[in-house]
């Protein structure tokens, strides 16, 4: 598993986004990222919270269940996130992993890809955001919805009285499949197909190393657009 995280580079302010991975007694893997919203200080608290919330009553919880464990979590730090009052909110990407089987947790546009070795697509989450479901009903090409002036609205957050999980159906897991989460910092870059040619083959630190300069690179020229970027690449192992 390879990891990266970075302030957007037009700012001075903290990097917003957040990151967790970490496995549970029983073996279950947990892999999170959010992306906090609202402005610094309060985006970097309402993701950090969400994580923080997400490690102690998953990844520290003895409950057999993992999948309500993680639910629970959720809500709870949805629930931590509107009690403190700082005025934001965070997008949430999650996974669990429990004998090559995953299940996914979502929240928001960031996002989670799941490919094979020859890039065929076995999950892709939907952006919860106009734009998001404009690509997926066919309205907008991805490339036009990178360029959308709706791009940056979001329809659900952790820190909503409506917030609601998307839970994904439990996909098995083949050898060598790539599973990347990442923040709408690479995904308002680089569209599907220059995600999935990266990730899916080669050595995983080698394919992180590219994904991290790709998006550096697409962010500096004239159509990129500046923002924190984080991602967790992890390839299922034979």
């Amino acid at each position: 598993m390879c990891w990266f995280s970075a302030r957007s580079p037009d700012k001075e302010t903290v990097n917003e986004d957040a990151i967790l991975f970490g496995e549970r007694d029983d073996g279950v893997v947990l892999l999170a990222l959010a992306d906090g919203v609202g402005g610094q200080p309060g985006g970097a608290q309402a993701a950090q919270t969400t994580l923080t919330t997400l490690a102690s009553d998953t990844i520290d919880h003895t409950s057999s269940d993992a999948m309500s464990d993680m639910i629970n979590a959720i809500d709870k730090a949805n629930h931590s996130v509107m009690s403190a009052q700082i005025g934001s909110a965070t997008t949430l990407a999650a996974v669990i992993i429990d004998n090559n089987c995953l299940r996914s947790f979502h929240i928001g546009d960031s996002e989670i890809f799941l490919c094979g070795q020859r890039g065929r697509m076995k999950l892709q989450t939907i952006p919860h955001s106009p734009t998001g479901y404009a690509v997926e009903s066919g309205i907008l090409s991805e490339d036009e919805a990178l360029h959308h002036e709706d791009r940056h609205f979001v329809s659900n957050l952790v820190g909503s009285n409506e917030m609601r999980i998307e839970l994904g159906s439990i996909t098995k897991l083949a050898t060598y499949d790539s599973l990347l989460l990442c923040t709408d910092g690479l995904t308002d870059n680089l569209v599907t197909e220059e995600i999935v040619e990266i990730i899916r083959k080669g050595l995983i630190d080698r394919a992180a190393t590219s994904l991290m300069q790709t998006v550096k690179q697409k962010m500096r020229s004239d159509n990129g657009k500046f923002d924190d970027c984080s991602f967790i690449l992890y390839r299922n192992k034979p």
